[in-house]
């Protein structure tokens, strides 16, 4: 039986302001099934990543999201309960990013991927974070992405943007982002807990 290849898409949709570190994801990348891949969250100029925790959240269609790794040092990360020994992070200091390195790509890794960063002196939590997704081609759906990962305790980042994705010339989808979180972003931000770190 055939792979079909998975599609890696990224959806950007929060700025933040110019006091706090700004995050980019991986844009596009085609892998198949069995493949590895590096999900890249890399941290704005000026902010160092050894100064940050990371915390990558796995978000499948209609479940909240859930926890997958935490990362701020060697001796301080792990992963969450039920996540695969196929999942870590690694730090690149020299690019000042963290990777969400996926070895082996599975069909069930279909889903959305959030990255979400937090001061390590002052456990201040950050609402810049970008979002992946995982992608089996040929899928023919349309949803709404929940952005809602991010645990900030006051939230400032409320507008979203719509995008356009082609997963495939044969099958193209539209996803949308929700085009104003408002009041809706602190009773998200409770799907996610601190329980496993």
């Amino acid at each position: 039986m055939a792979w079909a290849p998975l599609l890696l898409t990224l959806l950007t949709y929060c700025s933040g302001s110019s006091s706090q570190p700004v995050l980019t994801q991986t844009p596009s990348v085609s892998v198949s099934p069995g493949e590895n891949v590096r999900l890249a969250c890399t941290m704005s100029s000026g902010y160092s990543i050894g100064s940050y925790r990371v915390g990558w959240y796995q978000q499948k269609s209609g479940s909240a999201p859930r926890f997958v790794y935490h990362y701020q040092t060697s001796s301080d990360q792990g992963r969450g309960t039920g996540i695969p020994a196929r999942f870590t992070v690694s730090p690149d200091t020299s690019n000042n990013l963290w990777n969400l390195v996926i070895s082996g790509v599975q069909a069930e890794d279909d889903a959305d991927y959030y990255c979400a960063v937090w001061d390590g002196s002052s456990n201040a939590h950050h609402s810049d974070t970008q979002h992946t997704v995982i992608q089996l081609h040929g899928e023919e759906e349309q949803k709404r992405l929940s952005p809602a990962v991010t645990q900030h305790r006051e939230p400032t980042c409320v507008s979203l943007v719509p995008m356009r994705c082609t997963l495939s010339q044969l099958h193209n989808k539209t996803r949308y982002t929700i085009s104003q979180l408002g009041s809706n972003f602190t009773s998200l931000c409770s799907y996610i807990s601190l329980t496993d770190w």
